[in-house]
């Protein structure tokens, strides 16, 4: 009989249930890249070695054999939690060698038992926090369950720093070398819709979010997608694992639609933002555009205000060392589609502590006056479809549509164009020959969708391209 464990929302401990719900999964593609990097995973690795079982213990008076090897898979390990772990994220990793994280075809450079024998060193050592996942036959037999959560703890982010990897060196400090496979999905998953969520006592209901089929008139949305993934699916890629996508919505065609990618190496939120400008396409280097304050842009667009001018998070009254919680705010503003009253919990301390959220609404209201009707946007058919306590909710989500169908067809302009594009959340990445042709895209479904221009951002290490290409990627940005 197969022994149950704590869920991850059980009582058995004391972190955040959402903070766990969204754990990335453990890559085990990184290794240790700084000498820094190299020396924390060598101390560990000796520190690990009186409590890796019998056989090392018995060697520890003689000549230490496995050294390297060990010492080579507790980089890879470490390199995996501290990527993302220094900065408090949770990994989620399957503790049964039977499930799917752990297959044979997977080929990882650590097997299970090396994997696990570490990590309860490392949890000895009071390196690491740890909840249990869940064990259970699924209906074919097979034990999955839920993934068990991993971070590094005080004590061991407190280590790191002292031997100078930090947050802000982690891009630097732990290289991805083997992005991890991506299972590629079935046409008919190209598409993910789930139903509209409830609140319950005022919080939205996790449980509400239940899938649902594709409704009707969908077709373009699926030929698109098709398409998409047709046209990567002959690019030969590097620095990210070979993209899988979905496109997601909430209820219907008009509420979300961002193209999600798969896979825990994906190059949307696997790797980090230096990494990311080191992709190549054939062997092309990348740039990402984007578009300058897209929902602010998209709903002043379309409540018929002008657009904002010079930089939009400037606001009268407040100074330029308030702009990133002026930048928070406008995030939580458009996530609940009204002013917040406090910070939440996960807003980061150095916001929380410079300003507070009803200072900013002032100021914010001065500069965009039509912000204070921002439920408006909502045409009359969503507003008579959606229960009231959701409307505000729905704000959100619909200029997310918005975003989402402008960057389809500008996706689509590039693709009929001959080229090559990955999606961005609020913009693209393409190879660094094909900017003009993305930023003639952008701003012909802009002008379509909304009659007018989003000014777009090429963000782009220019002196790592040649010049010839530089000049004409830096006159491009500034028409």
């Amino acid at each position: 009989m197969t022994e149950e464990r704590p869920r991850l929302s059980a009582p058995s401990h004391s972190h955040d249930p959402e903070e766990l719900r969204s754990a990335r999964l453990l890559s085990l593609g990184r290794i240790p890249a700084t000498n820094r990097a190299h020396a924390l995973a060598t101390k560990i690795s000796d520190d690990l070695r009186p409590h890796l079982g019998d056989r090392a213990k018995a060697a520890l008076g003689g000549r230490d054999k496995g050294r390297e090897r060990r010492i080579r898979e507790t980089g890879i390990i470490l390199a995996g939690l501290l990527r993302h772990g220094l900065s408090g994220d949770w990994s989620a990793v399957n503790e049964s060698p039977s499930t799917w994280f752990w297959k044979a075809a997977r080929k990882l450079p650590v097997k299970h038992n090396a994997f696990w024998s570490k990590i309860d060193a490392m949890r000895t050592l009071g390196l690491l926090d740890h909840v249990q996942g869940l064990k259970f036959k699924n209906v074919w037999g097979n034990h999955q369950g839920h993934a068990a959560r991993l971070r590094p703890s005080k004590t061991l982010i407190a280590m790191a720093q002292r031997y100078g990897c930090t947050p802000a060196t982690a891009g630097e400090d732990w290289k991805l070398i083997t992005p991890a496979p991506v299972e590629p999905l079935a046409p008919k998953e190209l598409l993910a819709f789930t139903a509209i969520p409830t609140k319950v006592r005022g919080k939205i209901s996790e449980d509400s979010r239940r899938p649902m089929n594709v409704p009707p008139g969908c077709e373009d949305l699926q030929a698109f997608m098709r398409a998409l993934t047709g046209r990567l699916a002959e690019i030969e890629f590097t620095g990210c694992a070979p993209p899988v996508l979905q496109a997601r919505f909430i209820g219907t065609r008009e509420f979300g639609g961002r193209i999600y990618a798969h896979g825990v190496d994906n190059y949307q939120n696997g790797i980090g933002k230096t990494e990311r400008s080191h992709i190549t396409m054939n062997g092309e280097a990348v740039a990402e555009l984007d578009l300058s304050a897209s929902y602010l842009s998209i709903a002043l667009a379309l409540l018929g205000s002008p657009a904002p001018a010079g930089d939009p998070y400037a606001l009268p009254g407040l100074e330029e060392t308030y702009r990133d919680a002026i930048k928070h705010w406008f995030v939580l503003f458009w996530q609940t589609g009204k002013a917040p009253q406090k910070w939440p919990k996960k807003t980061p301390s150095v916001v929380r502590e410079s300003i507070k959220p009803q200072e900013i609404k002032g100021p914010a209201f001065a500069r965009y006056p039509a912000l204070k009707d921002v439920e408006s946007i909502l045409p009359e058919t969503l507003q008579a479809s959606i229960p009231k306590p959701m409307r505000n909710w729905a704000v959100g989500q619909y200029l997310t549509g918005v975003e989402a169908s402008i960057m389809r067809q500008a996706m689509s302009g590039i693709l009929e164009s001959g080229g090559i594009v990955l999606p961005m959340h609020d913009g693209v990445i393409i190879p660094c020959s094909q900017v003009a042709i993305a930023l003639r895209a952008i701003k012909d479904a802009c002008t379509a969708q909304l009659n007018r221009k989003i000014r777009t951002e090429v963000k782009k290490k220019y002196e790592t391209i040649k010049s010839d290409v530089a000049q004409k990627i830096y006159c491009a940005s500034k028409r």
